[in-house]
């Protein structure tokens, strides 16, 4: 009798009930929608996107009807019934939230290769939905630019919605200075399961020290994936504000050409009391936080960790920074590990 190969397998409920960590490269089936998921030996099942390779969605849309689409899981912002261009010219605000407000829950709303003008009057140019991901063909090659009349504060406003994942998209500020978030979540609360994989943010609060923002500013959440992104130039890259739940911040690569550009790579912190929960800061570069208006060493840190106990700060780099990794007032608790600081000041 030949061998037989199955995949793991089972209902969607049994792996949101079960939520175990697949090994890396190891498939999970859902018996009941024929979705699957690839681990990577480190994120449990609930943060796992479903496969999709992006890029093969250009050539599907090619070969379909481009009104047509399977039950909303997979949306396209270049449908002519949204009419996004990515020509850098057309304002295209309007056709890629007509395409997240289309888009089911557990979908994919597509951005192809190109750069999509954007701006708002508003405080925020998009709202994501609850269990959508926005996903690009590349971070270099699927952009949103803020246009410079853009008077919105953030690009993608995901507070109160859960289930939200960003990735392969690049986010541009660098022509608008009233933009201080590309990924924006506050609310008590008020979301969960909030994912950003490999994409880029450029130019963000530049030159600025605003506590809460950042190109991904998140307050009160129970979830937070930050992975294998790039952050230029931004004042601050990435602040977990008061962490109520697991948080992963890995292999980020942040970088300022100037030490007035950026006051803090990344910051965990909780303005008042203190939070206690499982936060890993592992594998990330960072360079060129040296940012402290008030010259007191208030700012200026490569990796800040302010009122928040058992944070793990592990096998980072940190350099031309003004501190490299600061551990402050209330953090009990916190493991400092394999990291190196060099050329600070």
């Amino acid at each position: 009798m030949a061998d037989q190969i199955r995949l793991r397998r089972g209902t969607a409920q049994e792996w949101t009930d079960a939520d175990p960590t697949l090994a890396a490269g190891e498939p999970g089936f859902e018996t009941d929608t024929g979705r699957h998921k690839i681990g990577t030996g480190e994120s449990p099942w609930s943060e796992l996107p479903y496969f999709l390779d992006e890029p093969a969605l250009e050539t599907w849309y090619a070969d379909h009807p481009p009104t047509w689409t399977p039950d909303g899981l997979a949306t396209n912002v270049k449908d002519a019934r949204f009419g996004a261009v990515g020509d850098g010219v057309t304002d295209d605000t309007a056709a890629i939230q007509a395409a997240i407000d289309a888009t089911a829950s557990g979908g994919v709303c597509f951005l192809p290769a190109g750069t999509y003008l954007i701006s708002a009057s508003t405080a925020f140019i998009f709202k994501a939905r609850p269990g959508v991901t926005l996903a690009g063909a590349g971070a270099s090659v699927s952009r949103l630019r803020v246009a410079p009349e853009s008077s919105s504060t953030r690009v993608l406003d995901a507070s109160q919605t859960s289930d939200v994942q960003v990735r392969d998209l690049g986010f541009d500020a660098t022509a608008n200075t009233a933009v201080l978030a590309g990924l924006y979540a506050s609310a008590l609360d008020g979301q969960r399961n909030l994912s950003v994989r490999h994409c880029r943010f450029d130019g963000f609060m530049t030159g600025g020290t605003t506590a809460v923002a950042a190109a991904v500013y998140v307050w009160i959440s129970n979830g937070v994936v930050v992975l294998d992104s790039e952050f230029v130039d931004c004042g601050r890259a990435i602040t977990i504000d008061r962490p109520s739940g697991p948080v992963h911040v890995a292999n980020n690569r942040i970088r300022a050409a100037d030490s007035k550009m950026m006051a803090t790579g990344i910051w965990v912190r909780r303005s008042s009391n203190a939070s206690a929960d499982a936060v890993v800061v592992s594998g990330n570069r960072v360079s060129g936080a040296g940012l402290d208006p008030s010259g007191t060493g208030a700012e200026g840190h490569a990796i800040a960790v302010f009122r928040c106990q058992d944070v793990k700060v592990v096998d980072n780099y940190c350099e031309r920074s003004g501190r490299g990794i600061l551990i402050s007032n209330q953090s009990f608790g916190a493991m400092v590990r394999g990291n190196v600081c060099t050329t600070n000041f």
